[in-house]
């Protein structure tokens, strides 16, 4: 099956006529369902015309300028429309832009023509919310209430989690915001992590739980994971012999000497030089962050890419009865992922926020949760 991500804006039912206007206005009503948009030209929306997008692209001049128009703009058709009145509030209308194919679809992701295109609709029509639907790729909201806005979640966790546990632990993620965006903007520095709130009550089990799966080393832990894939290769890129790895050469190959030392017998590899650290959060005393940071070459990535390190942190969540428990990491920007709130696992991750206010932040997740209806107690 193909692709089919599509704009989805949340507008007041009054305000539909006006959406058709604007669309005569900057494009073609073909039929009532279906649209064409005048894009200003960028480059992707010329490799779109080029046929770049195609696995097998091509290029045709003639083609081409059938569908290139005055003051540098381009006629991109068809797209489908349809509306549905939302369960939150029946004065409203949701409704969606949807390219029809998969190539359309990569152009709706990539082209911030067509993204100044929509916003110039929701200016217009006064949307509340307006968000690209990327599938099982995310969502990526793009306007909110009367301006501009970034905030992407990605991949398919949002389908895995309630909408209460969505809020909940995103309202948690929000109380330590201030702290993670001051920290960057003293350093100026990003670190990719991995991050507890707890209760002070619960520091000695989960040190405790360190001692058990590895130790303490002069302010750093040493800790020992199931081996996967991702730790695989680390081993095999020579990271365990040598902090900078080992030159692979020309012809790859695989050197069992320096991968199979490093493995014990019960499948485990240890990885040293992990920053410890436990803080105490600002404006309640019973509540600390306890932080884990790689400082060896690499690893930081590993904490990043292996899911037996990951699936570590949720053990040690639930062990340990933390409150949250998420990733710092850089994923097309810097991004978190929320990966166990409450003993519950989820996979919330997202990107944008560090350009936010707090506040502005708080209320785009809001305002979505309202009108994303794949939560998986909503479906």
């Amino acid at each position: 099956m193909g692709l089919d991500y599509s704009y989805v804006l949340v507008i007041k039912k009054v305000r539909r006529d006006e959406l058709f206007h604007f669309v005569e206005e900057h494009g073609e009503v073909d039929l009532s369902d279906h649209f064409s948009a005048y894009f200003e030209l960028d480059s992707h929306v010329l490799k779109y015309l080029e046929g770049g997008y195609d696995w097998k692209p091509h290029y045709d001049k003639a083609e081409i300028q059938k569908y290139l128009l005055p003051d540098n703009r381009a006629r991109i058709g068809g797209i489908d429309y349809d509306e549905r009145t939302p369960q939150a509030n029946d004065e409203e209308l949701v409704v969606r832009f949807t390219a029809v194919t998969s190539d359309m679809s990569r152009l709706f992701e990539d082209s911030v023509s067509v993204r100044n295109w929509f916003v110039a609709l929701s200016r217009r029509v006064d949307a509340k919310l307006t968000y690209l639907d990327l599938e099982s790729e995310g969502r990526r909201v793009i306007f909110l209430e009367g301006s501009e806005a970034f905030l992407a979640f990605k991949g398919e966790g949002l389908f895995e989690v309630s909408q209460k546990n969505f809020l909940g632990a995103m309202d948690e993620f929000s109380k330590n915001l201030p702290d993670i965006l001051a920290s960057y903007e003293t350093n100026y520095k990003f670190e990719e992590e991995y991050t507890l709130i707890l209760r002070k009550a619960d520091l000695e089990p989960l040190r405790s739980y360190i001692e058990r799966q590895g130790h303490f080393d002069n302010g750093q832990v040493v800790l020992k994971f199931d081996l996967d894939s991702a730790l695989m290769r680390y081993l095999e890129e020579g990271h365990g012999e040598q902090e900078y790895g080992i030159s692979q050469g020309g012809i790859p190959y695989f050197n069992k000497e320096i991968v199979y030392k490093y493995i014990e017998p019960d499948y485990k590899v240890q990885i040293e030089r992990i920053d410890y650290s436990e803080e105490e959060l600002g404006g309640d005393e019973d509540r600390v962050a306890v932080r884990f940071i790689p400082k060896k070459w690499k690893t930081d990535q590993l904490f990043s890419q292996s899911e037996s390190i990951r699936h570590w942190f949720v053990t040690l969540s639930r062990e340990v009865s933390a409150k949250l428990t998420y990733q710092s990491l850089w994923n097309d920007g810097y991004a978190h992922r929320i990966i166990c709130y409450e003993g519950e696992h989820a996979n919330i991750e997202f990107t944008g926020h560090y350009e936010l206010e707090v506040s502005r932040f708080k209320e785009i997740y809001r305002v979505f949760s309202m009108y994303f209806d794949q939560f998986y107690d909503l479906e």
